[in-house]
């Protein structure tokens, strides 16, 4: 922070109101407080090990005054993405030129591998389409081979050569998903073996844990909000990626331990 390494949760208040707070319960979270709104901006981000996928959530305030390539936030879901699809949205982008040819088709790792490949990436994905994300599928479809969340999710496993492990991003991707539709997948990772959520520090892995945590910062907060990640045994709390006994709590001020 400011060219400086903080340790976690780092928490900074400015005099006029404003706040920043950045925790890691497994999924590492950004949030920005202005004037006490609860809060501004969120930003998580789910790291694959290979790439971060991140969400971004804005106070309510910020409807009709915000817009993107993907649409505006003005209450209308139908024209968001305009032309049904992010590859008809990007053409809409395209300038046109005589002498220039056509792109090639976005390179497929697939079927660089070839075909056994392919249909090994494909029967990893297709856990999507069973137990326990069927449940979801009339809701939130997962398109196919060539397009939706199944596609994207064969070009990940592709890309990690056939790295089943990959796979497992877009199976949250889509769990957050379905719960913004009401279906609650929260712990679809018990259903899938090779997807095990890995945590240190002595943190366990809980399907709907409370957030903020509990930390040595803070050790009984206002429940906000839950999430799915690593979080620490009930009696212990979070200190440099470690649960530690109340007894072993050190000062922390905005990201620097001090000694008691």
């Amino acid at each position: 922070m400011d060219k400086l390494q903080v340790e976690l949760p780092y928490v900074r208040k400015f005099s006029d109101g404003d706040r920043v707070e950045v925790i890691h319960n497994g999924n590492l979270e950004i949030l920005l407080y202005s004037k006490g709104r609860e809060p501004s901006v969120r930003l998580v981000a789910r790291d694959a090990g290979r790439y971060i996928n991140a969400d971004i959530w804005l106070q309510g305030s910020c409807a009709s005054v915000t817009e993107g390539l993907c649409g505006s936030w003005n209450g209308n879901k139908h024209d968001d993405i305009s032309g049904g699809s992010p590859n008809a949205l990007g053409l809409l982008y395209q300038e046109y030129d005589a002498e220039c040819p056509a792109p090639p088709p976005p390179y497929d790792p697939c079927h660089a591998l070839g075909e056994a490949a392919t249909a090994r990436a494909e029967q990893i994905c297709s856990t999507l389409t069973s137990n326990p994300f069927s449940s979801c599928n009339s809701l939130v479809p997962v398109g196919d081979t060539k397009e939706g969340i199944f596609n994207t999710c064969m070009v990940d496993v592709c890309q990690c050569k056939l790295d089943q492990s990959c796979a497992c991003s877009q199976f949250d991707a889509y769990a957050e998903e379905c719960g913004d539709r009401g279906i609650d997948l929260n712990d679809w990772r018990k259903d899938v073996e090779f997807c095990p959520f890995e945590c240190s520090g002595g943190q366990v892995y809980l399907p709907n844990g409370a957030l903020p945590s509990p930390s040595c910062l803070n050790r009984n907060p206002t429940v906000t909000s839950r999430a799915r990640g690593c979080f620490c045994p009930e009696g212990e709390y979070l200190q440099e990626g470690v649960c530690v006994g109340a007894a072993q709590c050190r000062c922390l001020h905005e990201g620097v331990f001090y000694e008691p």
